[in-house]
């Protein structure tokens, strides 16, 4: 899980951590920072509900403790849309990548659990998903880009 920003942005406070973890799962994260006004998450949710569940105690303290511009939050989130993470996200978030399509798998894309959500606040002007050769072999997932107005 990282964070990659274009040259030139003002990024304040750039942090890692580990989320909560079960014996015998893989171990997941985020990555925060405060960019250009906005705190900008990128994170990889557990495969279980209930590790999805313990992850959102730490990434709803983020969302909603943030003193920025606006909040984005992007990533694996292990899940589709109407599950009861992305509906409990969904209360102070707004999905930007609604209309990108299926993420997963690569090859044949047919479940979409990979999002970018958004406050209110925050002005999208373009969503994507990238299918081309280099991102069939790069990863398991699509990945989705998300342009956002900086405040």
């Amino acid at each position: 899980t990282a964070l990659l920003v274009r040259p030139g942005l003002a990024v304040h406070g750039a942090r890692s951590m580990r989320l909560a973890w079960r014996p015998g799962r893989t171990r997941r994260g985020l990555a925060y920072a405060d960019v250009a006004g906005i705190r900008v998450v990128s994170v990889h949710l557990g495969l279980s509900e209930a590790e999805r569940a313990g992850h959102l105690v730490r990434l709803g303290h983020l969302v909603r403790s943030s003193a920025t511009g606006g909040v984005v939050v992007a990533g694996d989130l292990n899940e589709e849309p109407g599950g009861p993470t992305r509906r409990a996200l969904e209360r102070y978030l707004r999905d930007a990548t609604a209309a990108v399509g299926p993420t997963f798998p690569t090859r044949r894309p047919h479940r979409r659990l990979d999002a970018v959500l958004v406050t209110a606040g925050l002005r999208v002007s373009g969503a994507r998903r990238v299918q081309d050769e280099r991102t069939r072999v790069a990863s398991d997932h699509l990945p989705v880009v998300v342009d956002v107005a900086l405040p």
